[in-house]
């Protein structure tokens, strides 16, 4: 039997995510090498030296690592969809149309910023190109979360900012701080899609930056959903900790 801590408590007995508990020490461990050449080795790397080398409980760290991820990117989907909706809503009224899209690349352009126009008429493209029905929602889906945070880069500070979106968020809110918080969760997006280890990083600065983020955009959001997955990251942080202890 695995043990888990320093206490010898096997990990099948330990309150962290017991399902992948037992399954792990029912491995093989032929199946546990089987797995590691599957994840890769240079991937377990980082979960092999948490846990001193023992494979099978960085197989548990990983899917714990899995399961924060999950959290993490619900989290910060929500916020996504909350940001790029009310961006919307903000050029809808700036631009007084709501296909907005073409006013915007074309401001793009006119700013030399080339690879954000192109994400528009991309995101045009491929809904054309599987024979869809051009919608302002189904474009908005389409383009990712990195356009929209680029939007609030200082070099659109008289562009989008002070024209329309200062008026998402509190009055005073500092343009390069917000880009800046918007940059992290962004970032840490990004590391959960290419399923990278984040249970080491300032998951605290996350998610303040991400209460704070969805507080701006939508209070009542934001006490929907936000506290509860929170909650359930702040425990899965936990678990890792005393598992890793």
């Amino acid at each position: 039997m695995l043990s888990q801590r320093g206490t010898g408590a096997s990990i099948s007995e330990s309150n962290i995510m017991p399902y992948i508990c037992q399954l792990t020490s029912n491995l093989g461990n032929s199946d546990v090498e089987a797995i590691f050449t599957t994840l890769n080795a240079e991937r377990m790397a980082g979960y092999l030296e948490a846990t001193k080398g023992d494979k099978s409980k960085a197989l548990v760290l990983y899917a714990l690592n899995q399961s924060l991820s999950s959290l993490l990117f619900e989290l910060i989907g929500n916020i996504e969809v909350a940001l790029r909706n009310k961006i919307h809503d903000a050029f809808r009224v700036l631009y007084n149309r709501p296909d907005w899209f073409g006013d915007v690349q074309a401001k793009l352009t006119e700013k030399g910023a080339t690879k954000r126009a192109a994400n528009i008429a991309q995101a045009i493209e491929e809904l054309e190109g599987n024979g869809e029905h051009l919608s302002s929602g189904k474009i908005i889906a389409k383009l990712s979360f990195g356009f929209w945070v680029a939007l609030f880069e200082s070099k659109y500070n008289r562009l989008f900012w002070r024209n329309s979106l200062y008026r998402l968020f509190p009055s005073g809110t500092a343009l390069e701080s917000l880009h800046d918080q918007l940059v992290l969760l962004r970032d840490t997006r990004n590391s959960i899609a290419h399923h990278e280890r984040i249970y080491y990083k300032d998951i605290a600065k996350v998610l303040d930056t991400s209460t704070e983020t969805l507080t701006a955009l939508c209070p009542s959001m934001m006490l929907w959903s936000h506290g509860r997955i929170r909650a359930e990251v702040e425990n899965c942080l936990t678990e890792i900790k005393n598992f890793l202890s």
